[in-house]
């Protein structure tokens, strides 16, 4: 299954006049797991009991899942973009974000892309301070050489003059406005482009403006366990 441009728009379109008229929340907290253990289980309830004015919304990409949230294991977008066994659930989990958003039941004025191994400590406001208002704030913008890049010949070749990284795709923080304009920029994705070139570039293509956060590097590393020293959001915590 692959939408076309018309298909993703009229989706964009109908999700946007039915939760039109809900008085929005101040942040939607989309936080996908494709697994459920203690950990899972921890960074969960952490982040939730931490943030009670936010809306919080599990998202399984694969089961079991959990009685509440939202259910993708079956979802045929998904599923093409994945495989049967999920063997590219890793590469592919800005998609998860995108088709929640198109079938969304929830109106928000601002997304924070979380993700099974996001702890979280504090109030998220404190943890992105004043760069709380702005349309797409991401932990870092990647130096030329950075791995990904590889994939800009995959790219659609209108896309590749715009091409763009940020990392992780964890702990980003999206205006509604930022989010609505990449969806309806997502309707070309397929399986071949790793997703954070992939939504930073339909981004930047999109006109959107991607702001990093230094002060939030040290909470977050490629690899490891960060060391806790504070509040506010820390990633990967597998353990």
């Amino acid at each position: 299954m692959r939408y076309s441009e018309q298909q993703n728009a009229e989706l964009v379109g109908e999700a946007r006049r039915r939760v039109g008229g809900r008085d929005p929340a101040e942040l939607g907290i989309l936080f996908t797991y494709h697994k459920i253990n203690k950990v899972m289980k921890r960074n969960l309830a952490s982040l939730m009991a931490h943030n009670l004015w936010a809306t919080t919304i599990p998202i399984a990409t694969m089961q079991p899942s959990l009685p509440s949230g939202v259910r993708m294991e079956k979802n045929p977008f998904w599923s093409q973009l994945t495989g049967d066994a999920g063997d590219r659930c890793w590469a592919n989990v800005d998609a998860v974000y995108y088709e929640f958003y198109r079938r969304r039941e929830v109106n928000c004025r601002r997304w924070l892309l979380a993700e099974w191994d996001v702890f979280c400590n504090g109030d998220i406001r404190d943890f992105f301070g004043s760069l709380w208002g702005e349309d797409f704030v991401v932990i870092d913008i990647p130096k030329p050489g950075w791995h990904w890049f590889k994939d800009v010949k995959l790219l659609p070749e209108n896309l590749r003059q715009k091409a763009f990284g940020m990392s992780p795709l964890a702990c980003s923080l999206l205006s509604d406005e930022a989010m609505e304009k990449i969806v309806l920029g997502s309707w070309w994705i397929d399986r071949t482009v790793f997703c954070e070139l992939r939504i930073a570039t339909i981004a930047n293509a999109a006109g959107v403006k991607i702001t990093p956060n230094p002060s939030a590097k040290p909470n977050i590393k490629s690899s490891g366990r960060p060391a806790v020293t504070g509040e506010g959001l820390w990633h990967p915590m597998k353990e």
